[in-house]
């Protein structure tokens, strides 16, 4: 099917054509999230699983000026040298 012909049935039928699209929105966001939580490389390190799944939580801390702090605490939590490079030597 060329991408005429499945714009003109989008057209036709727009509620198949939303409901199409959400439910591939879902399976997408749901296989994302299975492979980051326990596929991904970094997936057994200890952290937090908002941070793993998407980057949102992020953003709020950058909105309220906090990301220092909760970068501080969560390497006092999770932290160790395996898992967070804190020496220049480490990068050459």
């Amino acid at each position: 099917m060329n991408a005429t012909r499945l714009l003109e049935a989008a057209r036709a039928h727009p509620l198949q054509a939303g409901v199409l699209l959400l439910a591939f929105t879902f399976v997408y966001k749901a296989s994302q999230a299975i492979y980051r939580l326990y596929f991904h490389p970094l997936a057994g390190f200890p952290g937090l699983r908002e941070a793993a799944l998407s980057e949102t939580w992020l953003y709020k801390l950058s909105e309220a000026g906090q990301q220092e702090q909760e970068f501080e605490r969560l390497h006092q939590k999770y932290g160790k040298e395996e898992t967070h490079l804190n020496r220049i030597t480490v990068y050459h």
